[in-house]
C-alpha cells in the first residue's frame, strides 16, 4: 500500500455563504493553511462554479437556514454528484 502525504495545496474548497466578511475570513483561514478557498455569496454562482472548477468539499456557512443549506447541497450535487458538502451549524446557546 501506497501512503501518499497531504499537500493542502491540491485540494479547492469552495465556500458558500451570506456575510462577505465571514466568507473572507473562512477563505483566509483556508489559504493560510495552504489551501485554495473560493468563497461564494449566491447559490447560482456556486453552481456554476462547480461545473467548471474541480472542487474536493464544498462548505455552506450556517448563515442560511437548515432548508436552504439543503436546497444549495442539491443544486450544487446536481452539477457535480460526488461533490462532498459540509455544512456548518450555529453554534448553541448555553
Amino acid at each position: 500500500m501506497v501512503r501518499r502525504s497531504h499537500n493542502p495545496q491540491l485540494y479547492r474548497v469552495l465556500l458558500v455563504g451570506k456575510d462577505v466578511s465571514r466568507l473572507s475570513s473562512r477563505a483566509n483561514v483556508l489559504t493560510q493553511a495552504g489551501y485554495r478557498a473560493d468563497p461564494v455569496l449566491e447559490t447560482e454562482h456556486a453552481a456554476r462554479r462547480a461545473r467548471v472548477q474541480r472542487y474536493h468539499l464544498a462548505i455552506v456557512s450556517s448563515s442560511f437556514t437548515v432548508d436552504e443549506q439543503l436546497a444549495i447541497r442539491a443544486r450544487l450535487q446536481a452539477v457535480r454528484p460526488n461533490l462532498p458538502v459540509l455544512f456548518q451549524i450555529g453554534r448553541a446557546h448555553v
